[in-house]
């Protein structure tokens, strides 16, 4: 499987539709996907703040005269939120669907203050002008088992704690697709499916075995691409499998007497390869593991 690229578009031939994803997302890393029906238009996830204006231009591209509906966050993290104000700029119609709990998260003074320092860090990365971050106003707050009605489809909303407090996917009973979030794994290249939880190892256990039990033929995975078919299954297989053979090893090795610095060493060299250097710093990576060994002996000792 590779990457979906900046405005390369998927066609889905759906259960009871036929529908289109682009990447409208301004830079890599920062994706934003465009969902298309005969009768509705929406996105999942918007990017960072940097890159919104690409973003914006590019799902302009996209979209021609058409209208967007909604606009989906799956978390709060800046590069899946931060480019959602820019959009509702230009689609003032749009409505903003995101957690109850990111909903809590968005107007925090702490909370923007991280991801403006995060998003200049980026914008550093890719040698891009910073710009302020603006806050997220979430125009519906949803839940566990709430309906969001796209105009064509209707997604259920699956709350998926682990990567954050406040990650949820949404699911399409009718056409068994589920446009998830990174508590299920982040796509690894040569590796496979990549565990990547922050706040919680038994919570991305618990919602890594819930999403298995759905019935899901086609899955949009963050970041990186839509897989169909068999593959959603071994996907989701390999990732659960990833991330509890990852937290036998680190709880043997800390029962042993490793220290923090040799923990991270570990997940870094079974994790951080090629496909994954090209499109994270290995400093974020570094401090990911961090909370990821956290949670696990905390959860686990």
């Amino acid at each position: 499987m590779e990457k979906l690229g900046i405005m390369e578009s998927r066609e889905i031939k759906g259960r009871k539709r036929d529908y289109r994803i682009t990447n409208v997302g301004g830079v890599v890393g920062g994706e934003c996907f465009l969902i298309e029906t005969d009768r509705s238009a929406f996105v999942c996830d918007t990017g960072f703040g940097f890159s919104a204006p690409q973003t914006v231009e590019n799902l302009r591209k996209a979209l021609g005269d058409r209208t967007l509906d909604l606009i989906l966050l799956t978390h709060s993290h800046y590069d899946h939120a931060l480019g959602a104000p820019y959009i509702k700029d230009a689609y003032p119609d749009a409505k903003v669907v995101a957690g109850v709990y990111a909903a809590e998260v968005f107007p925090r003074e702490g909370a923007r203050k991280t991801m403006q320092a995060m998003d200049d860090a980026a914008a550093s990365m890719y040698r891009a002008q910073p710009v302020p971050v603006r806050e997220v106003h979430v125009d519906m707050a949803v839940a566990e088992g709430d309906a969001v009605d796209t105009g064509d489809m209707v997604l259920r909303v699956c709350e998926f704690p682990g990567h954050t407090r406040c990650s949820i996917g949404f699911y399409c009973e009718e056409e068994k697709l589920l446009l998830s979030c990174e508590t299920l794994g982040v796509y690894g290249g040569e590796i496979g499916m990549i565990p990547i939880y922050l706040v919680g190892y038994n919570m991305a256990v618990d919602s890594l075995k819930k999403a298995m039990g759905l019935d899901v033929e086609v899955m949009l995975m963050p970041h990186t691409d839509v897989i169909q078919g068999p593959q959603v299954r071994t996907f989701a297989a390999e990732a659960l499998k990833n991330t509890e053979e990852t937290a036998r090893e680190i709880m043997e090795m800390y029962r042993s007497g490793s220290d923090e610095k040799e923990l991270i060493e570990t997940v870094v060299r079974r994790y951080f390869t090629g496909y994954v250097r090209k499109l994270t710093p290995e400093a974020a990576f570094r401090l990911n593991a961090g909370y990821m060994i956290k949670c696990i002996i905390r959860d686990l000792s």
